[in-house]
């Protein structure tokens, strides 16, 4: 569901409360959505190195461990 409506009449609203509010010129598009992405990421790529890096240290100690 999308909200942009909601928020462009939002800023309408404070506009009209607000006086010094510049409205529609203030508006930062999905910018909340924009940072939510950012984060999601940012910890995907955390966690996935992670994940790599305890992987081939496993894999490594398993190889070194194996009899010749």
């Amino acid at each position: 569901m999308d909200n942009a409506s909601n928020c462009n009449k939002l800023a309408e609203l404070l506009s009209d409360y607000i006086p010094t509010f510049p409205g529609m010129d203030a508006r930062l598009r999905c910018l909340a959505h924009i940072i939510n992405l950012i984060a999601k990421v940012t910890i995907f790529l955390f966690l996935l190195n992670n994940y790599l890096t305890h992987l081939f240290r496993s894999l490594f100690l398993s190889f070194s461990k194996s009899p010749k």
